[in-house]
């Protein structure tokens, strides 16, 4: 990650360029900022409560931070693509109707791998309140494995059949 910042900031200095100044450079150091922001918070992260005991309130606010700081992030490199698109488009001539598709599609992109992100996280959740694991799932549609062979199932009554068929 600092190599492919400086890289950039080597890039600019060979083209003759300024440092930090139009937005796309700005939020750039303010990720690179944040991201070591990330680092340190997790590595002088407040331990977990042993099972049973609660949350402290460091640990708390530290895990708020860290999502909100992790979703910003996010958000920020979003922008900064689409913002480095219409860079590229300035810089090598690209017609406005060509960055204008290049963004949209770009756009569109980020829009279906949010979508399954998301769909695929509440999925999961879903699974797992229901009591099942992926793996069930996946072995119950295939009828490949047979419930008393998932690691997740417990065969203490099937034990010493696993050759024959149940």
């Amino acid at each position: 990650f600092i190599l492919i910042f400086i890289i950039g900031v080597v890039y600019t200095s060979m083209e003759g360029g300024s440092h930090f100044v139009n937005g796309h450079q700005k939020m750039g150091l303010a990720m690179l900022i944040m991201a070591f922001g990330q680092i340190l918070a997790g590595v002088f992260r407040p331990p977990n409560p042993a099972p049973g005991e609660a949350k402290a309130a460091i640990r708390v606010a530290w895990e708020v931070g860290h999502r909100v700081l992790g979703v910003a992030l996010l958000a920020c490199g979003f922008w900064q693509m689409d913002r480095g698109i219409g860079l590229y488009a300035t810089k090598y001539s690209v017609s406005e109707s060509d960055e204008s598709n290049l963004s949209i599609g770009y756009w569109i992109w980020i829009g279906v791998m949010s979508a399954v992100i998301i769909f695929g996280g509440l999925y999961f959740n879903y699974l797992v309140s229901s009591g099942k694991s992926p793996v069930q799932v996946a072995e119950e549609e295939d009828g490949d494995v047979t419930a008393r062979e998932s690691p997740l199932v417990d065969d203490s009554e099937n034990s010493g059949k696993k050759d024959q068929d149940v």
